[in-house]
């Protein structure tokens, strides 16, 4: 090991061996305290919690994950991660939020993280934020905040009955919010009928079509499933349109 960190040092280099890990303690530490930075210190802010993020995605991976990365985050650390979610996706920096929703947002629910419920709520509203604004952009990710909408769709139903925290900064007030699904659908067909952004339009109609289908195949009455479904044919004649128009 010694000889390892001489090799270092000399900038030798190590018979190919050079994959170093970083404690995932020491980053996240690091990251979580760089949300006090001041504005000054935007862009090392906004790296930090992009990298958190991701350092928190790979912990959560479990056995897949790489050597160092195996295990699931310790619960003092969730409970500090949460806590930075909250403040960014609720607060009133763009750029927090941006960085939250497209590095965080689209993996939120897959880890299913301990008590990840708590911020659907904040995601659902950071999401919103991101498709009410003008910027259609590259910057701005709303592919990922359609594609965290979508996936929202395919959670049991009953988990809409769990205490969330409402998308305020820097309170910690739980409701439960069980029309929280048929908000969400309402924003995807929005986004379907006028997004701007290809990208994020396309996330939306793959979103309602996996919704459709869900309903058909459990049976389940809907009402707006008509709606649903005429909305989905109207972006089909559309981009038909468009096509013979360019040829």
């Amino acid at each position: 090991m010694l000889s390892r960190y001489l090799a270092i040092s000399a900038n030798q280099t190590l018979n190919g061996n050079t994959e170093i890990h970083v404690p995932f303690n020491l980053v996240a530490g690091w990251c979580l305290e760089a949300e006090a930075l001041p504005p000054s210190h935007r862009a090392g802010k906004l790296v930090a919690l992009r990298l958190l993020c991701e350092a928190t995605a790979a912990q959560a991976q479990g056995p897949g994950a790489p050597s160092a990365c195996n295990g699931r985050p310790h619960l003092a650390h969730l409970q500090l991660y949460q806590r930075a979610l909250h403040h960014g996706l609720t607060g009133e920096d763009r750029s927090v939020v941006d960085v939250l929703v497209e590095h965080a947002a689209p993996r939120y629910l897959s880890l299913a993280l301990e008590g990840y419920s708590l911020l659907l709520l904040d995601f659902v509203h950071a999401s919103t934020v991101v498709l009410n604004s003008s910027d259609c952009g590259p910057s701005c990710p709303r592919t990922a905040a359609v594609t965290f909408l979508g996936s929202l769709l395919a959670l049991p139903d009953g988990l809409m009955n769990a205490p969330m925290l409402q998308p305020y900064p820097h309170q910690y007030n739980t409701v439960s919010c069980p029309d929280l699904k048929e908000h969400v659908l309402n924003i995807v067909v929005r986004v379907c009928r006028r997004e701007g952004a290809a990208a994020a339009r396309c996330a939306g109609a793959c979103a309602l079509a996996a919704h459709c289908c869900h309903l058909l195949a459990s049976r389940t009455a809907c009402p707006r499933l008509p709606s649903y479904v005429t909305c989905l044919l109207q972006m089909l004649m559309v981009h038909r349109f468009y096509h013979r128009l360019k040829n």
